[in-house]
């Protein structure tokens, strides 16, 4: 059987700690929560693993879920479940770049473990809307293009592929999750002009039905995807040149 390759994208761990906040006259349960050891909210409304919305901020007057601030959208990704802030779905909403919130992706088979309660299975699927949001948010300004590995000599900076992949992505065409990923993808880092000196890692190939993509850094999303847009995005001469030919 041919080994491929495993989704590059780590888990991260959620735990909390429920306490009793008090007012004059009466009590409501809010939630110290950490994701990956760090403190995330102090007074997080209590969650189920099949909300498909938490509230990250739980109002401190009342204790009544929906009246605090900071909503994130909770979603379904093939066996990971991520949390996104709400505000991003609705493309209307601007936010730069260089302050986005944190996209969290938990392990499907851990999430309802850590919450103790629900069941995921009825939280609603990422739709292909909201992929192709999520990525075009998280996608990189072509500006910001340091370096690209492996080297290009058509583009040094990967500024000319940050470019082309978001004008594609951003016009009409499918992009949908693929069952099969390819045997032997690429891997494509860029360096950004940012502090910490992140990378964009992104892998390609081709499968059976053609080329597929998996965005693991900048942006981050859990799966392989196919579709025309995914194939235009990277039917490129520089990459075409990097994937190996023959078999997929």
């Amino acid at each position: 059987m041919p080994e491929f390759l495993a989704i590059p994208i780590k888990s991260s761990s959620l735990t909390y700690e429920p306490y009793q906040f008090s007012g004059e006259s009466y009590f409501f349960w809010l939630w110290r929560v950490e994701i990956d050891g760090e403190v995330f909210s102090k007074t997080m409304s209590p969650i189920q693993a099949s909300d498909a919305r938490v509230e990250r901020y739980g109002c401190t007057n009342c204790g009544v879920a929906g009246d605090g601030t900071g909503f994130y959208a909770v979603r379904r990704l093939g066996g990971r479940v991520v949390w996104i802030y709400e505000e991003l779905l609705d493309f209307e909403t601007v936010r730069e770049f260089e302050n986005l919130p944190e996209f969290f992706v938990f392990d499907r088979n851990d999430y309802g473990a850590m919450l103790g309660a629900g069941s995921d299975a009825e939280l609603p699927e990422l739709t292909m809307s909201e992929m192709r949001t999520l990525i075009l948010r998280y996608l990189p300004p072509a500006s910001l293009g340091l370096y690209i590995n492996p080297e290009c000599p058509y583009d040094p900076s990967g500024s000319a592929l940050l470019k082309h992949v978001h004008l594609v992505l951003s016009g009409s065409g499918d992009i949908t999750p693929v069952s099969e990923p390819p045997e032997r993808p690429i891997e494509i880092r860029i360096g950004l002009d940012l502090p910490g000196a992140p990378e964009c890692c992104w892998f390609v190939g081709k499968n059976d039905a053609g080329t597929c993509a998996m965005f693991a850094a900048f942006p981050k999303l859990p799966c392989w995807l196919g579709g025309q847009q995914i194939a235009t995005a990277f039917d490129t001469p520089g990459i075409e040149r990097l994937l190996p030919q023959g078999e997929n």
